[in-house]
């Protein structure tokens, strides 16, 4: 099995493409600072093997919530997609009855990366809103590996243009 070598592996773009506050009526007539907050999230993985490229979309939820973790009516939605070379992605990739897979450990290793760069944006676009500027938790990234389906139709080839 092959090492991860972070110098073969390269961030090379990171697009948000949902970054949304949402407040009800009855928070905006009445704001209750959120105790805390209830955190949901998914991923979204493709690949495109020729170019050695991998694709994560990450799918964020926020549900403000009280000391009786009641939600309170504010809410952030945020959708970030991080697109990473592999030089040596043959090493981490192989075909297992038709279906093209890669292994775990870079799966978890770029999923961390992933994960970690969201909650830096996350609190930065959430600083002088409504949220007051989120922290996202640190999680083990094979949660994350582990939301898949065992037959998961996005892990298929993307498009040469990625």
């Amino acid at each position: 099995m092959s090492k991860i070598n972070p110098d073969l592996i390269r961030l090379f773009q990171v697009k948000v493409y949902k970054s949304i506050v949402n407040p009800t009526e009855e928070y905006l007539d009445k704001p209750i600072n959120p105790a805390n907050f209830r955190v949901s999230y998914s991923q979204n993985l493709a690949f495109n093997f020729e170019l050695k490229n991998i694709r994560i979309r990450l799918e964020i939820l926020l549900d403000g919530i009280d000391e009786n973790e009641q939600m309170v009516g504010i809410q952030g939605d945020f959708g970030i997609e991080f697109h990473f070379h592999i030089e040596n992605f043959e090493e981490f990739h192989e075909t297992k009855e038709g279906e093209n897979k890669i292994n775990i450990i870079l799966g978890t290793t770029l999923l961390s990366i992933a994960f970690s760069t969201a909650r830096g944006i996350i609190l930065e676009r959430t600083q002088n809103t409504l949220l007051n500027g989120i922290l996202l938790p640190v999680i083990d990234p094979n949660t994350l590996i582990k939301g898949l389906p065992a037959k998961d139709e996005t892990m298929k080839d993307l498009p040469h243009d990625l």
